[in-house]
Order: structure tokens, then C-alpha cells, then sequence
């Protein structure tokens, strides 16, 4: 049997190393390409190597933006976790809280006075940010490793009280990932967009200048709010409803309220040119009977989640294609007290992932009437979470040039 195995090893060995490496080693689990970097300096170089990750993560069934999700990263306070999902037992899932569910421990340095925020997730990167604005991490938590970056030739005067909102994401022309940094100061209102490259290791300022007077970062509120700029009084423009870009085919959305009105628009940043677009009107509703709103991604489509006020349900949008919405909507059992936070989808059978109340990780089918919601695990922490879909891989948070 020795004889046969070695025999076999050699043959294998005697393939054309792109097919080994590219169509073979690409299929195998990340544990054992971690062991297989032992073989020689060629396979470490190669396996350690941008290309490779890439092309792992490509390879994997849920790297499709449509694909079902099979993991989700989460956020809860200062704690990490990891969901794997199996479709073959979503029946189970009711009596086995919890059991899907890893928590990551992980020390990143930071003083315990930051709060980070949960920015994205992107080829097996996650994106953590300062809720000060002043840095961000890069951070695979498969392999375990990570990168805290600050670039102090950008870091703004906290001395005043101002705001950030930040979008993570990868421009596959470029082979390129980058974090974009939006920020409106407290004293003046001056808008200051950052754009970091991680493929250059630098941070750039963008024409921000474009920008002033079209929208804020302020918190949205029914209340009337009039500031001066170059001389002239105008009212807030829109303003930002999340410290978070959702991704979305290289471009992040931001939801974006006019402060003295119910008109809601999309804003969204192109990450490949650096350009903010015209807004995209919802058209959706009319604003004023919503009780609460999120963009999701579902099925790789850019969705708004919106909750009605009076207990008459929800609804999910999704924006298919220019002029093609699908609607879905959520007649909820009034007996279930479910207030959804966040939302990720779909699996195979066409339920989705929501977080609920800040703690609560749910798996939702929307078939159902009243609408079925099933519970897959509790978190430690009330507030500060997130949850986005995650794609594991063995993608280094840093550039080895």
C-alpha cells in the first residue's frame, strides 16, 4: 500500500505545477494547504503567494456575490464570531442553538477606551474601524492574521466633535482592495474623503471639494437644522444613515435622508474610479409610514430593508436591475417580537440570516405566512453588532512586496 501511494505522489508531482497548484490544491481545505507549505520553498512561496489566495477564494462555492451564503462573520460588542451554515439540517436548527456558531478570540492592541465597528467583509478580509475615524484593521481570522493602519499625515483634530462613515471593498481591474474614509468635521461641516490602497500602502486624499453641501454625515432627525456655507444659509443636505458603505459589485451605498424632509436617496461611491455617483431615488415608499430602514445585500443585489411602523409588517426590496425591483413581504407572526437589525441572504432552500435585537442570530423563510423565524444562536452583548456574509480564505491583510 506504501508502494502504491508513493507511486501515486510521484505522479502527481510530475503534473504541470499550474494544474497542481491553480485547479488541484485550490479545491483542498485551508488546514491542509497550511501543512502542505512544509513540502518545499517553492509550494510555500506559491501558497503564501496574492495570486494563489485569489484564485482559492474564487474556487470556493460561495465566492459568487448570488451564491448561497455558507458562513457569516459577526460582531457583538468586543467579541467575534464565525457561523458556518448546513442546509441539510435547517430543521434542526431550532433545538441546536449555538451549535453552528464559533467564537473568535483575538487580540488587536487597542486601547479599551475604541470602539470598533464592523466596516465589511471581502475575500476572506475583515474590515474593522475605529468608531473615532482614526484607523482601521485588516484581519483574516482563518489564518490568523492581521493589520492595524493609521497614516498620522491623516488624522484628523478629534479636539472637536466630528463624524466618519467608512466602505471596504476589493477593484478586481487593479487586484486591489480599499477602504474609503468619509469625513465631515463638527465645527466647519467640511467634507474630507480618504481613500487607502492597500496594493500601495497608501492613503489619498480624492476631491472632496465636490462634495460640500450634498450630503452630511449628520444624524437624520425630523428636526429643522440651518448652517452657513461661503456666505449663504442652507438647510443640511442628505445625510448618512449607517457608519458603514454596503458592497455591492465593487461599488458601497449609503441610504441618505434629507434632514428637513422625508425624501430618501442612495449614494454610492464607485471604488475603481473613486467617484461618488448621482443619487439613486428609492421611490420605494413614501417615507414618512416607515418605521425603520437598512440596506442588505440579498442574493448579491442591493436591497432596503424597511420596517413599518403600527406592527404592519416589513418589506425587503430588491434592486435586480435597473427598473427591476422584487418585493418581499414580511407578515409577521405579532405574537413573535422580532426587531430586525441586519439581514444577509439567501441560503439554498431561500431563507435568510437576520440579526436580531443586537444579540440574536435568526434564520427567517420567507415562503411562510405568518413568517417563520427560527433561532440559530445568542450573542454575549446587547449593541454594537454586525453581520456580513464571509468567504474564508487564505488572503493576507497586507501586501508581501
Amino acid at each position: 500500500m506504501e508502494d502504491e501511494d508513493s507511486a501515486m505522489a510521484e505522479q502527481f508531482l510530475k503534473l504541470p505545477p499550474d494544474i497542481i497548484f491553480y485547479h488541484i490544491l485550490t479545491k483542498l481545505p485551508i488546514k491542509t494547504l497550511m501543512q502542505f507549505k512544509l513540502v518545499s520553498k517553492l509550494w510555500y512561496s506559491t501558497l503564501s503567494s496574492p495570486q494563489f489566495a485569489l484564485a482559492f477564494v474564487q474556487s470556493s462555492p460561495s465566492f459568487h456575490p448570488s451564491s448561497p451564503i455558507q458562513y457569516l462573520f459577526m460582531k457583538n460588542g468586543d467579541n467575534h464570531y464565525l457561523y458556518s451554515h448546513d442546509d441539510a439540517v435547517e430543521d434542526e436548527f431550532s433545538t441546536n442553538i449555538n451549535k453552528n456558531i464559533a467564537k473568535l478570540g483575538f487580540d488587536f492592541g487597542v486601547d479599551s477606551d475604541e470602539n470598533l465597528v464592523l466596516i465589511g467583509t471581502c475575500n476572506g478580509l475583515v474590515c474593522l474601524a475605529s468608531e473615532s475615524g482614526s484607523f482601521f484593521i485588516l484581519w483574516n481570522p482563518i489564518i490568523g492574521k492581521f493589520r492595524k493602519y493609521i497614516d498620522y499625515d491623516f488624522v484628523i483634530d478629534w479636539s472637536n466633535p466630528n463624524r466618519v462613515s467608512w466602505g471596504f471593498g476589493y477593484v478586481s481591474n487593479v487586484d486591489d482592495y480599499k477602504v474609503i474614509r468619509v469625513t465631515e468635521l463638527g465645527a466647519t461641516l467640511e467634507i474630507r474623503v480618504h481613500v487607502f490602497s492597500l496594493k500601495s500602502n497608501k492613503w489619498t486624499r480624492i476631491a472632496d471639494q465636490l462634495y460640500q453641501d450634498i450630503f452630511s454625515l449628520q444624524s437624520m432627525s425630523d428636526e429643522r437644522f440651518e448652517f452657513c456655507s461661503n456666505g449663504i444659509s442652507r438647510w443640511f443636505p442628505y445625510s448618512f444613515h449607517l457608519t458603514r458603505g454596503v458592497l455591492v459589485n465593487e461599488t458601497l451605498y449609503w441610504i441618505a435622508a434629507k434632514i428637513n424632509s422625508h425624501n430618501v436617496q442612495i449614494v454610492s461611491f464607485d471604488l475603481g474610479h473613486e467617484v461618488f455617483h448621482n443619487y439613486m431615488d428609492l421611490n420605494l415608499d413614501p417615507g414618512h409610514i416607515s418605521e425603520d430602514y437598512c440596506l442588505c445585500v440579498m442574493g448579491g443585489c442591493l436591497s432596503k430593508y424597511v420596517d413599518y411602523m403600527g406592527g404592519n409588517g416589513a418589506a425587503i426590496h430588491i434592486f435586480k436591475w435597473p427598473g427591476m425591483v422584487e418585493t418581499i413581504l414580511l407578515d409577521r407572526d405579532r405574537s413573535q417580537d422580532i426587531d430586525i437589525v441586519a439581514l444577509s441572504g439567501f441560503t439554498r432552500s431561500g431563507k435568510f440570516f437576520i440579526l436580531v435585537g443586537s444579540a440574536t442570530l435568526g434564520l427567517v423563510d420567507p415562503s411562510s405566512n405568518p413568517v417563520k423565524y427560527i433561532q440559530l444562536a445568542t450573542l454575549d452583548r446587547l449593541g454594537n453588532s454586525w453581520i456580513a456574509s464571509y468567504v474564508p480564505s487564505l488572503t493576507l491583510p497586507y501586501t508581501t512586496d
